[in-house]
């Protein structure tokens, strides 16, 4: 009997690389999860500004979104459709979505931002966030305040 060593070891490779990726789902998942039960268990989330976002996108510290939304109301379907088209355009995508308050460290300027992040990252991720941007942002009317979309090329989990 001969065994062919060579497509045994591709074979084992492969298998090596699936599990690599699934323990890296596994990571990705309990983050979502410690998330929303940090935000369910300390009373904290979105609601009390009308606020429903899909539970996906990771929003590390509701309460200073929450408190950004009451000032900035006019912003809330923005947000909520901003955030379905992401999600949309990365759900084939090993992806990771968050939200936050960005504080500029220079001015005493801050906005909603979302960080779109990716296992892999290659040139077609910016062309990709412009289009998501450009469809949201043309059904609404234009606006002093706005939400930045952008990445920051961490890898996630």
């Amino acid at each position: 009997m001969s065994i062919d060593v060579d497509g045994l070891r591709r074979t084992i490779r492969n298998i090596e690389e699936q599990l690599k990726h699934l323990g890296e789902e596994v990571v990705r998942l309990r983050r979502i999860a410690d998330d929303a039960e940090a935000q369910s268990s300390n009373g904290a989330g979105l609601p009390a500004a009308g606020l429903s976002l899909p539970p996906e996108v990771v929003v590390p510290r509701p309460d200073e979104v929450d408190d950004f939304v009451r000032a900035h109301p006019e912003l809330s379907d923005r947000l909520r459709e901003m955030a379905a088209a992401l999600l949309e355009e990365f759900r084939g995508d090993r992806s990771e979505i968050e939200l936050v308050v960005y504080q500029d460290p220079e001015i005493d300027d801050r906005q909603l931002t979302f960080y779109v992040r990716l296992a892999e990252y290659d040139d077609s991720l910016l062309p990709r966030l412009h289009t998501v941007i450009e469809q949201v942002e043309r059904r609404f009317p234009s606006s002093s305040d706005w939400i930045l979309v952008t990445t920051d090329h961490r890898s996630i989990a």
